[in-house]
């Protein structure tokens, strides 16, 4: 028993292969695109996971070195207090300098 095509069925056979051809080509390309978007999705979890082991890292430091925010904080309460006995002795700098010109021509009186 041989089974034979019209033109009509064989050019729909055709289209079905053509079409069959570009499903496959697609599907391929996609594999490929969805490969590569795999791999980028390794690469970010990987750097995600270096990232909260570095914020882990700098926690567990934090909690073992709050002795040195309070010393900073001690050290800035010094340099504002350093800051104003400075601006203190100045203008009384300034005072003396300001008498002494005044006094200097009774001292050359003697």
């Amino acid at each position: 028993m041989s089974v034979k095509f019209d033109e009509c069925e064989t050019k729909k056979l055709d289209v079905g292969n053509k079409n069959i051809l570009i499903v496959s080509q697609n599907l391929t390309h996609m594999k490929g695109s969805h490969d590569a978007l795999l791999r980028q999705l390794e690469d970010t979890n990987s750097q995600l996971k270096q990232e909260q082991s570095r914020v882990v890292s700098l926690q567990s430091q934090l909690k073992r070195n709050p002795p040195e925010a309070s010393r900073l904080i001690e050290l800035d309460e010094q340099i504002n207090d350093l800051s104003r006995e400075n601006a203190i002795l100045k203008e009384a700098n300034e005072n003396l300098v300001s008498r002494s010109v005044l006094w200097q021509p009774l001292l050359r009186l003697r």
